[in-house]
């Protein structure tokens, strides 16, 4: 059964140290289950660093975009 995981991260400017965090949490997904999806409410700031890891590791993404952003 295909893991969705949900990541809700901070839209701002993103620091080295959170842009190795995001690639530390998606190569452990990677490794665990690497049949994830993972979904995420905009690509912005961090959002946008875990959606570009997510797809280098081949992983699908799927974006939840709110209400007035469409």
């Amino acid at each position: 059964m295909t893991l969705q995981v949900v990541v809700a991260a901070y839209s701002g400017s993103v620091s080295e140290k959170q842009r190795e965090h995001a690639r530390q949490l998606i190569a452990g997904i990677k490794a665990c289950r690497p049949d994830s999806v993972i979904l995420l409410g905009g690509y912005r700031g961090l959002m946008r660093e875990v959606a570009n890891v997510a797809r280098e590791a081949g992983l699908p993404v799927v974006f939840v975009i709110p209400r007035g952003y469409e």
